[in-house]
């Protein structure tokens, strides 16, 4: 076994050597470097390596086949959302506030409806010194929860006024062409 090793090494220091002098070859020495760590990977593991999964399984395939060996079915996942909303939360107590953003970002993007999401949000924005959409995104997260303790807390300190939910109701298509007093 240590034959190979140092065969691989001194293969592999020769490769590397004339990998970028003959900029034409560049793809061919670089397949070659692939092929023997492929080699040298499956002589050293004792196993072949498994090629890669090229694609997503459907979810019935899956049933079907935890139903036929009579396992239980694994438990649902957190969803996508929620997962960026818990690294949002990571980054947050790392104080990586622009890492937050996008991450919450992706989370609103998947679930626009969801007030802790923009809530946490603007909190980033707010400790980036970003006010203006920390502004907006504690409105939106309080026109989807007026009781949402964050945006309330952050509300007061950048001094949002709280606008009462609104009652007057103008029914109708008489009421959208009626005279504003």
């Amino acid at each position: 076994m240590q034959s190979v090793e140092v065969f691989y090494e001194q293969a592999i220091a020769q490769l590397a050597d004339s990998q970028y002098q003959p900029l034409r070859q560049f793809e061919l020495i670089t397949q070659q470097l692939i092929e023997l760590n492929l080699v040298y990977l499956q002589l050293k593991m004792g196993e072949p390596v498994r090629p890669k999964a090229t694609g997503l399984v459907p979810a019935e395939q899956i049933k079907r086949e935890a139903a036929a060996a009579g396992q239980k079915l694994p438990q649902p996942a957190v969803n996508y959302a929620q997962r960026h909303y818990l690294r949002a939360h990571e980054y947050m107590k790392k104080e990586n506030w622009s890492m937050a953003v996008q991450e919450l970002r992706d989370a609103i993007r998947l679930e626009p409806t969801k007030n802790e999401f923009h809530s946490l949000l603007a909190k980033a924005y707010f400790m980036q010194n970003l006010t203006g959409m920390a502004t907006v995104h504690f409105r939106q997260a309080l026109k989807l929860n007026p009781q949402d303790p964050l945006a309330l807390e952050y509300a007061k300190k950048l001094k949002i006024k709280l606008e009462p939910p609104n009652t007057d109701k103008k029914g109708g298509l008489f009421g959208l062409f009626a005279k504003k007093r």
